[in-house]
């Protein structure tokens, strides 16, 4: 019963990450990149942020069963850990000054 609700959830909550990347990429990516400041987090948060993305693409698009068993896990456990990438960005600032 919630299923339906819950997956429209997730698609509107997926395309505000989608524009929130986009805006990230113009405005806060760029100018953090030509300074050096934090590359490789941010670099890995991106990839990580794009295999979401990819995925969640899949899932949509894929019609082989096969490949949906695949990618299906994939971005879930993508999902579930995406906090871990994301609090190195921030919080690397703490253990290495200057970064």
């Amino acid at each position: 019963m919630l299923e339906p609700w819950s997956l429209g959830l997730h698609g509107l909550f997926a395309f505000a990450g989608l524009w929130l990347i986009g805006l990230l990429c113009g405005l806060h990516i760029v100018a953090a990149w030509r300074i050096g400041r934090r590359r490789w987090s941010g670099a890995i948060l991106l990839a990580w942020l794009l295999t979401l993305t990819l995925t969640g693409y899949l899932l949509i698009y894929a019609g082989d069963d096969g490949a949906w068993g695949l990618v299906s896990p994939s971005h879930w456990i993508a999902g579930l850990a995406l906090p871990l990438p994301f609090a190195v960005h921030r919080l690397i600032r703490f253990l290495r000054p200057g970064s």
